[in-house]
């Protein structure tokens, strides 16, 4: 019986054909106990409605405005969002992707996200004061009180006809009556947002999930060269490489050349936290500046070091996703009871410090093979892993990140910067080798991005986003398996599979059948109740099963 049919009766019949039994017990009396499989189907006679239990706790501003069909794999290799400046056209946000295809997006008229990009902000005191976002002359909508801004993706917004290049675009957000972040009082607040890419189907391309923060008072971000190509005392400039004796006159050799996007993800299965930088260089590192050694400087929460352990840090190229390739990852220096700032000049094997060039040859060499590795053209991704202790339980981190947040009213952010260090002295060929005589680093105009690690609940279904990643349910569907049971009341309250449909908790039938014979065909009649879940995304709906492996109830007699 599948589940459409259950529906159209009011009485489940199951037949019980006998096996042959010993002749004493021909007429045995079965109890009135009839116990339901919970890999079964119930029927919908005398629904009951009920509130999904075992939800996570978590802050009350930690929610996204927006339901989707689900992720996928698609033809996003990384698409990053970062804020760029405030000046006085607006807030600008840079939006860079690099795509494999061009296809996946339009439908718009399919549905309220389909084949759009979605910017989603948590800090009421800032989205209730957007006037307009517009990305080329486009207009975004609103929708949330301002907390969601969608547009449609095509080639004047996003350029999504472009594939196999590093594309950026400008998105302009104006403020209410002409305020700016300072005269709000927010310029030195983190403002946290995510962006999706959503296709045509519904569903959010994998590769184009991003987030950040805008700050525009930055204490890690000095003022960019008002020349680029120049620099200034903070930062080296941009361009083609002569032979420059001092490396801090030298140029960058294009090696930032695309925009850096950064991705803070957490992966439950391994209990690892990855940090991940995505860029597109126009020159391979060598070649880019045949003296420089390039330093990895990150920040992030130092409440999370106490969860971290600090001796399983490792560096290495990756994919976009976080996937570590190099053949020998580094192993990073941490400090256990630092302050969050972590830098590969910590790690002597990453390190010149009072190196000859000997030394710099050693470091540009390891970095070439493990950190910075690729072919001319094509983007590049270096991932920082931090494995959490092992007596740290997943439940026991995510309680953890849930008080930061409600603590600080702000995500867990990370930030990450490029610096070029040089040998201090060589006797011979300074054009080349370029020492700086010890001189400050400088930093790499375009290096710096920021991410934060999502505490998210998506869907609302009660399980946090990276609990649904470990155990393989959809973070943005509440039902997974189309059973009629929310996935977090499955999984925390019922413990039962929330990603099989035949897995979930039968009501005790109501059986009108009292007495059954042993060695003779009967039939147990009597009917299931139907629990019936309010949808926890939209209380006013509720929740139905739609899948048709959510059927043939089994009833045993005792």
């Amino acid at each position: 019986m599948n589940c459409f049919g259950i529906f159209d009766n009011s009485n489940v019949e199951t037949r019980r054909t006998s096996k042959t039994g010993k002749r004493g017990e021909a007429a045995r009396r079965a109890s009135s106990i009839a116990l339901s499989c919970m890999l079964g189907f119930t029927m919908l006679i005398s629904p009951v409605t009920v509130r999904a239990e075992g939800g996570q706790p978590r802050s009350l501003n930690n929610s996204v405005n927006y339901t989707l069909a689900g992720e996928t794999d698609g033809v996003l290799d990384y698409a990053r969002t970062d804020f760029a400046k405030e000046d006085a056209s607006g807030i600008h946000l840079t939006v860079t992707k690099w795509a494999k295809l061009a296809s996946s997006w339009g439908d718009t008229d399919k549905g309220p996200y389909n084949g759009r990009f979605l910017i989603n902000f948590f800090d009421d005191d800032f989205y209730k004061q957007i006037q307009s976002i517009e990305v080329n002359g486009v207009q975004f909508e609103k929708e949330a009180d301002g907390a969601l801004w969608k547009v449609p993706i095509n080639n004047q917004t996003l350029q999504s006809g472009l594939i196999g290049v590093v594309t950026n675009r400008d998105v302009i957000i104006k403020l209410k009556n002409g305020a700016t972040l300072t005269s709000l009082g927010l310029d030195s607040k983190k403002i946290d947002f995510t962006t999706t890419w959503v296709r045509a189907d519904g569903k959010a391309d994998k590769g184009g999930n991003d987030n950040g923060f805008i700050l525009k008072n930055n204490p890690n971000v000095p003022a960019l060269p008002s020349n680029s190509g120049a620099g200034n005392d903070d930062y080296l400039g941009t361009g083609l490489n002569l032979l420059t004796t001092d490396g801090t006159q030298s140029k960058d050799g294009n090696f930032s050349g695309g925009n850096t996007g950064k991705l803070v993800s957490y992966d439950a299965k391994n209990k690892v936290i990855k940090s991940i930088v995505s860029f597109k260089p126009d020159q391979n590192f060598l070649q880019a500046n045949s003296g420089w050694v390039l330093y990895i400087n990150e920040v992030i929460p130092k409440e999370l070091l106490k969860y971290i352990d600090t001796n399983e840090v490792r560096l290495g190229v990756s994919t976009p996703t976080g996937t570590i390739t190099a053949s020998n990852p580094i192993k990073l220096t941490v400090d256990p009871n630092g302050n969050g700032v972590i830098s590969t000049k910590d790690t002597p094997e990453l390190s010149i410090v009072g190196g000859d060039w000997s030394k710099v040859t050693q470091v540009r060499s390891t970095l070439d093979l493990q950190v910075f590795y690729g072919a001319l053209g094509q983007r590049r991704s270096y991932t920082i892993e931090y494995k959490l202790k092992s007596n740290v339980s997943n439940q026991e981190f995510a309680k953890a990140l849930n008080d930061y947040i409600t603590a600080n009213n702000q995500q867990l952010n990370f930030e990450s910067w490029l610096t070029a260090d040089f040998v201090d002295s060589t006797p011979v060929f300074h054009g080349i080798r370029k020492p700086d005589g010890g001189k400050p680093n400088k930093r790499i105009q375009h290096s710096y991005t920021n991410a934060f690690l999502e505490v998210l609940d998506t869907d609302k279904d009660g399980l946090f986003d990276f609990v649904e990643d470990e155990i393989g349910s959809d973070k943005y569907n509440v039902d997974t398996d189309g059973d009629g049971v929310p996935d977090g009341q499955e999984y925390l309250t019922d413990k039962t599979d929330p990603t099989k449909a035949n897995s979930y908790l039968v009501v005790k039938p109501n059986a009108t059948t009292t007495n059954i014979e042993a060695n003779r065909a009967e039939t147990i009649k009597g009917t299931v109740p139907k629990t019936i879940y309010n949808n926890p995304a939209d209380e006013t709906k509720k929740l139905t099963a739609t899948n048709t492996d959510a059927g043939n109830v089994i009833v045993k007699s005792l």
